[in-house]
């Protein structure tokens, strides 16, 4: 899928290399080299001294994930000319969101249907059967995740849309259909995904699950498949920007890994931006636009579905650097003992490190 490169092209031309192709084994052994070096540092070397206040910590544990999503600078390289230009760009694009949304994919019709059916348990199944059969990447992702560890049943394989309908249940067809289409938002090429988009991919699953888990708990089971729906599409900005990034490197330097500082500001500042630009874009219901937390959303009850998904990001963020070794377990729950605002939350992220510590140990 091309999707944003003739717009890039355009937009870079004035330092386009005529004939440049990316080299992806030296994109893939820059990142290596540049985790060996991390390797050879101390564990802890994001986090703050151990008597520093709390409050200090919070944009250590920040900055620690985009460098967990997007590789941290080789060398302490920061800033350099080329990304503060390819940032500009990108935010001039940003600025004006219907060309990006231009050269995006169209919401399919199933998706469409799913989420106007939201909170409807007994939403017309056959009908979406129907619809989801016309769709042929849909289709495969569902049988694809029918036949996932979490779904398969007995040692047949799923291989029609049908069985894979029966396995997966309605909200197991719900979850992947919006994977489906979500996942074509994704590069096309293995090397930048494994490296990079696969942990934005992940984020957004386990922010969704537990959003999903938070809000049935405090709300009820049609408000956990809301909110599970709300914290997946929440993180469709962060692809979108990664997308941009990695296809505006294509253009101007193919062997520049896209982690510095000023490109992980971008994703940090910008996501929110255009996942509310991709959510009207696709005609997404009120009941999930309204949902969507703001970039910097304090609450102070967590009796929402939007509250709940900012506890869920909060809680995957911290999960995932514990278990990078990014950040060690005394900071991540410092961390998320400042800005979960309930025993639940709390109690869902203690599961969790523990959880991660009996596979280690």
């Amino acid at each position: 899928m091309i999707m944003f490169m003739q717009l890039l092209n355009t937009v870079l031309s004035s330092i386009s290399p005529s004939l440049a192709q990316p080299d992806y084994e030296a994109f893939a052994k820059s990142r290596v080299d540049s985790e060996e070096l991390d390797l050879d540092q101390p564990k802890n070397n994001h986090a703050p001294a151990t008597n520093t206040s709390d409050t200090t910590q919070s944009p250590n544990v920040n900055q620690a994930f985009y460098d967990y999503l997007l590789g941290r600078c080789p060398n302490n390289v920061t800033e350099d000319k080329l990304s503060q230009f390819v940032v500009e760009k990108i935010v001039e694009l940003i600025h004006t969101p219907e060309l990006i949304l231009n050269e995006m994919p169209a919401m399919p019709t199933s998706v469409t249907k799913l989420m106007q059916a939201l909170n409807d348990q007994e939403f017309d199944l056959p009908q979406v059967l129907k619809q989801v059969e016309s769709e042929p990447v849909i289709a495969a992702m569902l049988i694809k995740q029918a036949n996932s560890a979490k779904y398969k049943r007995g040692i047949k394989p799923v291989s029609d849309i049908k069985t894979a309908f029966v396995n997966l249940g309605t909200t197991g067809v719900k979850e992947g259909v919006l994977i489906g289409f979500i996942k074509q938002l994704t590069p096309p090429s293995n090397v930048y995904f494994k490296l990079f988009g696969e942990r934005i991919w992940l984020h957004a699953q386990h922010s969704a699950e537990y959003a999903r888990k938070l809000a049935s708990e405090l709300l009820g089971e049609e408000e956990g498949e809301v909110a599970y729906f709300v914290a997946l599409l929440y993180q469709v900005g962060k692809m979108v920007v990664f997308r941009l990034m990695v296809d505006a490197f294509k253009v101007v330097d193919p062997n520049t890994p896209p982690n510095s500082s000023a490109l992980k500001n971008l994703m940090q500042n910008k996501a929110h931006q255009l996942t509310s630009a991709c959510a009207e874009f696709w005609q997404l219901p009120d009941e999930v636009l309204r949902e969507f937390p703001g970039n910097n959303a304090v609450f102070i009850s967590p009796y929402s579905i939007s509250a709940c998904v900012s506890q869920a990001m909060q809680i995957s963020m911290v999960v995932k650097l514990v278990e990078a070794q990014f950040i060690p377990v005394k900071q991540g729950l410092l961390y998320a003992k400042e800005h979960l605002i309930c025993d639940e939350a709390e109690t869902l992220l203690v599961d969790e490190i523990s959880s991660l510590m009996e596979v280690t140990s």
